[in-house]
């Protein structure tokens, strides 16, 4: 068993002074100088704010919804992987045909491993850049990603020496 108590400890006078109470204010002063509320009806409170003005490209890129989200989500993920899958998908977008077997993609990134090309691969699926075709066995080149390529085109080209 433990002997000792509290008084064995060191501890510093806690006792703070005590507030004398103050004299309650009047009402009057109360909110005196507060400025006095007008009578609105409380939808007024709630309304929506007004819209603001829309800029000139806001249309263009509300068509382009679509667009915009398969290219947020072929960016989204590791950065990693970004030069490599934004390579693959240079690569099918500039293929003639819009149907590649899996052994065609492998071939045309033979530099690839194979789980990486597998992860970039399902990437675009997700994206809705490439279709996969289970009976033919083969994958699309959805529409969405051909239009994706024609704003990616500058990215695909070779540098020029200037």
């Amino acid at each position: 068993m433990l002997d000792f108590s509290l008084l064995d400890f060191d501890l510093p006078d806690l006792n703070l002074p005590t507030l004398t109470p103050q004299p309650p204010a009047s009402q009057a002063a109360v909110g005196a100088d507060l400025p006095r509320a007008t009578s609105a009806p409380q939808s007024e409170f709630f309304a929506p704010a007004p819209a603001e003005p829309q800029a000139p490209w806001a249309p263009r890129l509300a068509r382009q919804a679509a667009v915009l989200e398969a290219w947020r989500r072929l960016c989204q993920g590791p950065a990693a992987g970004l030069p490599q899958r934004m390579g693959l998908f240079l690569t099918l977008a500039e293929q003639d045909g819009p149907r590649l077997s899996r052994a065609q993609i492998a071939q045309l990134c033979p530099d690839q491993p194979h789980e990486a090309l597998d992860r970039a691969l399902h990437r675009l699926r997700v994206s809705g850049l490439l279709a996969w075709e289970g009976g033919q066995r083969r994958y699309l080149i959805t529409p969405l990603a051909r239009q994706l390529a024609r704003l990616l085109q500058p990215w695909g080209q070779a540098p020029t020496s200037a």
